[in-house]
């Protein structure tokens, strides 16, 4: 019995090994293909500062007024997702198709025929709905990492934070640039961030460093009370952070994680989970997984859909 614990335990630290050297040759090595020097000559190219983490956001004073959800009728608006409805030749826009699942995994065309400011439904259980909690609960710095992500996804996700966050809440939204080349990422970016709500800001990094690691540089600058950190390709959606901030203000060692919605990819329509009692999990293949929730924990934690649970993963 000792001999089959000690060999149990030597593959679970020869495994923990093999992942931790993964991750550091990762976002250590120059990736294939990837041209450094003519990486750096675009960049010089595209933004106004190369400066290491330079800080860009918009005037003092400068605010945006919001729409309402009811106002919203465009193409992807409340759920359906859409496609562009132009006279474009079909096989041209099937390249465009074709090239953005290269180039971002997803159905860029799709993305880019949705407002960025789009409605969409609540999908949060009835009970969750009616839920109160206090009205002194902590601000937060929300911080999106992006390396060369398309323009309409990342406006996207800015866009629903500014909409769905009460605005005494948000601190800021910090935008960590992980050393894009894509000519929309820089003064581009800059400009457009700068006629946005005075939340926002870029903060951009001198080299290529990793999520993690851009993570770090954003949290450096944050002057909120809470970091939330999000996926730059996400759409908030209403009451998303009140129910996490109230588990963090009972207690401040908690690391809360929301139950997360599905954005279609290929045609972008919006899909809740459906289920109130899921958490998340990952198979053996490291793919994270949503699954119901074990009868065990449901036993001890959940009382009702609205209830918070422990889990050992986050998305």
């Amino acid at each position: 019995m000792a001999k089959r614990r000690n060999s149990i335990l030597l593959t679970i630290v020869l495994t923990s090994v093999f992942w931790v050297l993964a991750v550091y040759l990762f976002n250590t090595l120059p990736q294939l293909g990837d041209n450094r020097v003519q990486g750096q000559e675009t960049r010089n190219n595209l933004f106004a500062e190369d400066d290491a983490r330079v800080v860009i956001g918009p005037p003092k004073g400068h605010t945006s007024k919001p729409e309402t959800e009811e106002e919203k009728n465009g193409a992807g608006e409340k759920k359906d997702g859409a496609m562009a409805a132009d006279k474009e030749p079909k096989s041209e826009k099937e390249l465009r198709v074709k090239t953005g699942y290269t180039d971002y995994g997803f159905n860029k065309v799709a993305s880019d025929a949705i407002a960025l400011n789009r409605a969409i439904p609540d999908s949060r259980h009835p009970k969750c709905r009616t839920r109160r909690y206090p009205d002194n609960l902590p601000t937060c710095s929300v911080i999106l990492i992006f390396h060369n992500e398309a323009w309409s996804v990342l406006l996207r996700s800015v866009h629903s934070l500014l909409r769905r966050t009460p605005r005494h809440l948000l601190t800021e939204i910090i935008l960590v640039d992980d050393f894009s080349t894509r000519p929309h990422l820089g003064v581009q970016l800059d400009d457009y961030v700068s006629s946005l709500d005075g939340k926002v800001r870029v903060v951009r990094q001198k080299s290529r460093m990793g999520l993690t690691r851009s993570r770090m540089a954003g949290a450096e600058v944050a002057s909120g009370e809470v970091l939330v950190f999000l996926d730059c390709h996400i759409e908030a959606n209403t009451g998303w952070y009140e129910p996490m901030a109230a588990r963090i203000k009972a207690d401040r060692s908690n690391v809360v994680c929301p139950t997360i919605d599905v954005i279609n990819q290929d045609n972008f329509n919006y899909e809740g989970v459906g289920d109130a009692f899921v958490m998340g999990s990952f198979n053996w293949n490291l793919i994270f997984k949503w699954r119901s929730i074990p009868s065990r924990i449901r036993k001890e934690d959940v009382q009702d859909e609205t209830s918070e649970f422990r889990s050992p993963t986050m998305a």
